[in-house]
């Protein structure tokens, strides 16, 4: 009974999701045409140092990828990555496929290699990312499947039949593993089928002012790199907001400012650590009466004065691609200050000292090395003073807006 409900369950996820790749990112495109079977005119997009290739890809299915590169030159070598995370590394020669040739150019075109990667349930990013050589030129084509089909997928390269005599035609087809068949011909996807409807005239690929590199590295040229991924290295955070505490005092304005350091053998676009500071300033009015239901016998004004420096701990644990990115910070910090009461006949002050732990959730608006923020956030723990009596308990809440600047690097990938 309980295997009849997994495999209900899984019947339900997969008619939940229907299969989807749609790209994402900007690339020139450039449209081969090859006596392949099931290859006869494909649409493929450039893929190099400042323009990898990016695809919205909607599981669970499997993503067949054929990557070429120019003949003649340095072997193309990328990174193959499913929401950030690298699954393979292809490598293609530049050796020349006499039966394929880019339409609107006299540039000749290597032959092909094909990998299969798996895209599991849900919606992935599946990024072919440039890291030596010449140029990429990327196909992707999905396939779907059942979720208990792809478990038995073996992702990486697949191997290529020989050529055989056909007439004049070369016929290459896929070998595939019997465990994950893949079909032979796949559908272009809707976004390369209405590129090539434009350009069906003359197919020589898209308008002008949507071409965002020129199509071809310079030949024989060999970018000295190894295989790197970019990831942040320190972000810098100015935020400002209000304060609002349980003390009468009044929303207080809260200006903050906060260092942050990727944690090692984490994933530092989404584990980090920080060193906070933020001052918050408040003035209020505070009603004082002879006891808890007896009547008003005075007025004080309050001022209050916080101090709050901590570490913390930040998680970002959801991202949509160019549009947001939400994360949660749990931390604690030390809050000194001070607080006064002023009334007509007296004054008194008192040094404020304490523990407070943070919580915080917060979302950016839109991605990139600098980018605004919002978050809301929740303090709690014990301040001491002598007018508030000591190690008295305190809370406060916090709305802040915000702006974060990322310092970026590259790294080897092992």
């Amino acid at each position: 009974m309980s295997a009849l409900l997994i495999l209900l369950g899984i019947w339900a996820q997969t008619e939940a999701t229907s299969p989807e790749l749609v790209p994402t990112s900007r690339n020139s495109v450039v449209f081969i045409e090859s006596a392949a079977a099931g290859s006869e005119w494909e649409a493929y997009r450039l893929a190099d140092p400042e323009h990898p290739a990016i695809w919205k890809a909607t599981g669970p299915a499997r993503l067949l990828l054929k990557v070429r590169t120019y003949a003649g030159g340095d072997a193309a070598v990328g990174a193959i990555l499913v929401d950030d995370r690298i699954v393979l590394t292809a490598r293609v020669e530049a050796e020349l496929d006499p039966d394929a040739r880019a339409t609107g150019e006299s540039d000749p075109i290597s032959v092909r290699h094909v990998y299969l990667v798996k895209v599991p349930a849900g919606v992935s990013r599946v990024t072919v990312r440039y890291s030596e050589g010449q140029s990429l030129l990327v196909s992707a084509a999905l396939s779907p499947v059942s979720p208990l089909e792809l478990i038995g997928t073996e992702e990486g390269e697949l191997p290529i039949v020989p050529p055989v005599e056909h007439g004049k035609v070369q016929r290459t087809e896929l070998a595939l593993d019997e465990a994950a068949p893949v079909p032979r011909t796949l559908e272009p996807s809707a976004l390369e089928r209405g590129e090539a409807q434009k350009g069906s005239s003359s197919r020589t690929g898209p308008r002008e002012e949507e071409v965002v590199l020129p199509a071809r590295a310079a030949a024989g040229v060999r970018a000295e790199r190894a295989l790197t991924l970019p990831v942040p290295y320190l972000m810098l955070e100015l935020r400002g907001g209000v304060r609002v505490s349980d003390l009468d005092v009044g929303p207080s304005p809260t200006v903050g400012l906060s260092a942050r350091l990727p944690l090692p053998r984490l994933d530092p676009r989404r584990f980090t650590l920080g060193v906070a500071a933020d001052l918050a300033v408040g003035l209020g009015d505070q009603e004082v009466r002879s006891s808890p239901s007896g009547p008003i016998i005075d007025v004080v004004e309050v001022a209050q004065t916080t101090v709050v420096i901590g570490v913390d701990f930040r998680w970002a644990f959801y991202s949509m691609e160019s549009v947001t990115e939400v994360y949660g910070t749990g931390g604690v910090s030390a809050a000194f200050g001070s607080l006064s009461l002023t009334s007509d006949r007296r004054q008194d002050e008192a040094l404020v000292v304490g523990a407070l732990a943070q919580l915080r959730l917060g979302a950016t608006l839109g991605t990139g090395a600098g980018r605004p923020y919002l978050e809301l956030g929740a303090q709690f723990g014990r301040l001491g003073s002598d007018l508030i009596g000591s190690d008295g308990p305190s809370g406060a809440v916090t709305f802040l807006f915000g702006y974060r600047v990322e310092l970026w690097t590259e790294v080897p990938v092992e």
